[in-house]
């Protein structure tokens, strides 16, 4: 899978941040900066279609986020990510020991503003990053193992418009509406290890365009200490209006010649379901503790993600 958009990963861990802010506002007063340790791991899980089997992807990443409250209004932000992410595929091809891979190393830098005027809530991100690939693919002609590496770059935006409504003295509840937009590149790149079943792939170009709307239920208890314990669920609708397989123009060098479009990555289905579950522990001192879990419904792939979190306010 050459992208997963981070930008759609790192927003979930404010959305029980919205549940707090009904009284964050006199705990962190004083407390205009933060600082906030993100890890996540999911694993996706996609079923064969045409032109591509069965895979298994496995992505690691690591977050750190710098955000400055400018005023009772207005935030301002930067994260910066390490993600690591391999797809392999469920069987290997008869005659192979090795299976079909894709790895991907990416670095990301994420600028992103929020501001709250009542009950609404508007954020923007920005963010740019760096990939590394590489990639393995059994060679059925010449029974090698084609071997290559590229990397590129990505750039992407996200908007999002939300409100939370107080129900009563615990209850929240949070319709949201959001959208995500990312543009990929990736340098040409040639195979070594198959001999003449080597191929060479054009550069690849691919866009991305993301909608959502849903609506997220939150509860939030005080506790004898002065600390507070939230729990939410979310679940949106989403809508992809760019699906195309990610493909480019392969050329065997030797032998065949053009070999037409290769598909390197599946997209995901129109629409799909989205699932997140959490629960944060806010303490009087500034400190919040999150756990979430976050997943994805469509009807060729499913996946399954866990996201921790550790918020310091200075």
């Amino acid at each position: 899978m050459f992208r997963i958009c981070l930008g759609l990963i790192l927003h979930v861990v404010l959305i029980g941040a919205a549940f707090a802010e009904a009284n964050a506002e006199q705990l962190i007063k004083d407390k205009s900066w933060s600082a906030t340790w993100i890890p996540y791991y999911a694993t996706i899980n996609q079923d064969a279609t045409k032109g591509s089997l069965a895979t298994t992807t496995t992505i690691n990443s690591q977050s750190f986020r710098i955000e400055k409250r400018i005023n009772s209004v207005f935030d301002i932000g930067i994260d910066l990510t390490f993600e690591q992410s391999n797809q392999v595929a469920n069987k290997k091809l008869s005659g192979f020991g090795t299976k079909a891979s894709l790895g991907q190393d990416s670095y990301e830098a994420n600028v992103f503003g929020r501001t709250k005027v009542g009950v609404i809530s508007l954020e923007s991100h920005v963010r740019f990053g760096r990939d590394n690939y590489k990639l393995l693919r059994p060679d059925l002609l010449t029974g090698l193992v084609g071997q290559s590496k590229s990397s590129g770059y990505h750039f992407g935006s996200y908007v999002e418009a939300s409100a939370t409504i107080p129900l009563n003295e615990y209850f929240f509840v949070r319709p949201v509406v959001d959208f995500d937009y990312e543009y990929l590149s990736v340098n040409s790149f040639s195979e070594t290890g198959a001999g003449p079943g080597n191929i060479t792939f054009s550069r690849v170009e691919d866009r991305r365009a993301i909608g959502q709307v849903g609506i997220a239920l939150g509860a939030k208890w005080d506790m004898s200490d002065a600390s507070s314990l939230t729990v939410f669920v979310n679940t949106k609708y989403r809508r992809n209006f760019l699906t195309g397989p990610i493909s480019t123009n392969a050329v065997q060098p030797r032998g065949l010649g053009y070999l037409g479009k290769q598909t390197l990555s599946n997209g995901q289905e129109k629409e799909g379901l989205i699932l997140d579950v959490g629960t944060m522990l806010s303490k009087n001192n500034g400190m919040q503790i999150w756990a979430v879990y976050r997943g994805q419904y469509f009807p060729s792939s499913t996946r399954h993600g866990l996201s921790g979190q550790l918020k310091i306010s200075f």
